[in-house]
């Protein structure tokens, strides 16, 4: 009987130890999640100038999309939206029609303890 109760202390001793570190886990995954998706927002930006720039920058449905703002991203991103739980800033990224602008764009988690992220935005299509 002893030994049934300190392996079962020793247990909780090991669990309770142990916990903290699933919870840091957790939060890294939130973070990693995005850091993930800011990654994606900058590829489809990129992805997108390109296109843009061999078709001229003459918007064409499904191969260059008019990018002027940060929240344009939301185009350019596949599937057409931006994942359930993000949202991204609607910074201006030009104010021109001109294309190849930057801007830093900043990318939020709804849930409010996980850091925001910026990525390069870069105008496209704006001809």
């Amino acid at each position: 009987m002893i030994e049934l109760v300190v392996v079962i202390t020793i247990l909780g001793i090991l669990g309770a130890m142990a916990m903290p570190r699933f919870i840091n886990i957790s939060n890294q995954a939130k973070d990693a999640s995005l850091q993930g998706v800011a990654g994606a927002m900058a590829s489809a930006m990129q992805v997108n100038l390109a296109a843009c720039t061999l078709l001229d920058h003459v918007e064409t449905a499904g191969k260059c999309a008019k990018v002027a703002a940060c929240g344009d991203v939301s185009k350019i991103m596949h599937g057409g939206a931006i994942p359930p739980g993000f949202t991204v800033d609607t910074a201006t990224l030009t104010t021109t029609a001109t294309d190849g602008e930057t801007a830093n764009c900043t990318v939020r988690s709804s849930d409010t303890s996980v850091t925001p992220v910026t990525f390069v935005g870069i105008s496209a299509g704006n001809r």
